[in-house]
């Protein structure tokens, strides 16, 4: 009987698995408060820089749409790049909503790193879309996506992914991992 490897998704699958042994992405119970709305236009604002540092000649950056609802917040970013128009979706979803486990099951999961506060990025395609999820290790879920077309890499999605600027935890999280002040 031929050996058996793991590759592509099985092993994708399995990375995710063993960080969730690990412990590596507490599950824990959903908030359900969004976070002030001075927060959700900060994060719409670094959105915009960050597509503008990440995505080699991006210009016309805007966001188009922001939605700030029970236990998430997102936009969807618009640019142009050499190669004509695209864009962003950037999710950050509350404790308890997503899981590794659950992203593989909806979508193929090429890969998996481990990050050194305890989160774990998972990058996924589906039939239209590459993602990237960045599990945090409070239970956050920040999702990064773009169209299968998109001139965006995955190192872009894998920095939108794990950028701290928006956290629903009682104490939000600088981009250098310190804490700050909450918004009032």
């Amino acid at each position: 009987m031929p050996r058996r490897t793991l590759t592509g998704r099985t092993s994708a699958a399995a990375l995710v698995l063993a960080s969730l042994v690990a412990g590596a992405t507490p599950v824990v119970e959903a908030s359900g408060a969004a976070p002030p709305r001075e927060a959700a236009a900060r994060f719409a604002e670094r959105q915009v820089l960050l597509v503008r540092r990440l995505v080699p000649g991006s210009a016309d950056v805007v966001v188009g749409a922001r939605t700030r609802g029970s236990g998430h917040v997102a936009t969807e970013v618009r640019f142009t790049t050499p190669r004509g128009p695209d864009g962003l979706s950037v999710r950050v979803d509350a404790p308890g909503r997503s899981t590794p486990a659950g992203v593989c099951a909806a979508a193929r999961c090429t890969g998996a790193v481990g990050q050194h506060d305890g989160g774990l990025v998972v990058f996924a395609v589906g039939a239209r879309r590459r993602a990237a999820h960045g599990f945090r290790g409070n239970g956050e879920v920040v999702s990064a996506s773009v169209a299968a077309s998109s001139s965006v890499a995955d190192r872009a999605l894998a920095w939108f992914a794990t950028d701290r600027v928006l956290t629903f935890a009682d104490q939000p999280v600088r981009a250098g991992g310190a804490a700050a002040p909450r918004p009032r």
